[in-house]
């Protein structure tokens, strides 16, 4: 379902994703015990819509959650049924590449966005690394951000490495048509909304 005004809350999507490996998606299988909710291989379609394949074979297992849990209840839910199998990942093809995948879709107010010691140690013991991916929503809901979520957002995009800029003020303001704001790179696949409306302080 698209989340409309009457249904103001963030979209969260965690997974753990195993690629870079040349035998069966159920060699991956068989040796964790448990089964993957996505498995792909090597110059398969991505989207049977276009013509991108994929580069390397993969399996994906996702948060049983619902969508609008935190990042925090996502990454713990998956922990919970990946930390007894740590053992396991030991056995996997030495190529393996692993990732915790974290989506989110900003429609409401910036998320929190932190992880614990715990969770650190946990995915060092299982190798695996750590992407999050943020995608800014304002334009369907008319969202203006406050100037310390502003703020937030700046930080969080220093942090991520993301170029954002502080736009909310003197002649950079009148750029865009819709006035203030900050402008995050690639914060969305429409790089016309890398736009982000925003209250200066």
């Amino acid at each position: 379902m698209r989340n409309t005004s009457a249904n103001c809350k963030n979209e969260v999507s965690v997974s753990l994703t195993i690629t870079d490996f040349e035998e069966p998606s159920s060699e991956i299988t068989r040796i964790l015990g448990i089964l993957p909710s996505k498995i792909w291989r090597k110059g398969e379609l991505i989207d049977t819509r276009a013509s991108i394949c994929y580069k390397q074979n993969g399996w994906k297992i996702f948060s049983s959650l619902s969508k609008f849990q935190t990042l925090r209840e996502h990454i713990d839910s998956l922990l919970e049924v990946l930390i007894p199998l740590s053992d396991r990942f030991k056995n996997l093809p030495p190529t393996c590449q692993i990732e915790l995948s974290c989506c989110i879709y900003i429609y409401y107010e910036m998320p929190e966005i932190s992880l614990d010691g715990h969770t650190i140690k946990t995915l060092s013991e299982l190798d695996a690394g750590i992407d999050i991916d943020l995608y800014y929503l304002p334009a369907d809901l008319q969202y203006l951000l406050s100037a310390d979520d502003a703020e937030a957002v700046i930080d969080l995009g220093d942090e991520l490495g993301l170029n954002p800029r502080d736009d909310r003020y003197g002649e950079k303001a009148k750029h865009w048509k819709e006035g203030p704001h900050i402008h995050i790179d690639g914060c969305n696949l429409d790089k016309s909304r890398d736009h982000i409306p925003a209250l200066p302080r």
